[in-house]
């Protein structure tokens, strides 16, 4: 049974509780200080065990971007600034995430973390 649920993610979770979540194309959308507020909304709604999957472009990869997204994209990531961004959730101990892996694929940064109760 496939069901859709809006939320502000800027202002509150998704009610409800959820085996995985998933961003493709959002983060980058979202200002560097709504970023945190941002995640922490997305993991709240995870079950125990649960995997988030962030997927976003790269920041090397909008030297091939075109002007209307550029204007967009205001706050794209190296790999490793994502990565870092991910670790600050273990010092703000919301669910102890692990990165589980990573990768770069055409031009995008794919980050899953594993998201474990404390």
């Amino acid at each position: 049974v496939s069901q859709s649920r809006y939320s502000d993610m800027l202002k509150s979770p998704v009610r409800g509780s959820f085996q995985a979540v998933y961003s493709c194309d959002v983060l980058e959308h979202i200002h560097a200080e709504d970023e945190e507020m941002f995640l922490m909304n997305m993991t709240k709604s995870i079950q125990k065990n649960g995997i988030c999957i962030i997927g976003t472009p790269s920041f090397e990869s909008q030297a091939h971007a075109s002007p209307p997204s550029l204007e967009g994209h205001v706050n794209c990531k190296t790999a490793h600034e994502l990565k870092d961004l991910m670790k600050k959730f273990k010092e703000k101990d919301i669910k102890n995430p692990r990165i589980i892996s990573d990768e770069i694929y055409q031009g995008a940064v794919f980050v899953a973390v594993l998201v474990k109760e404390p």
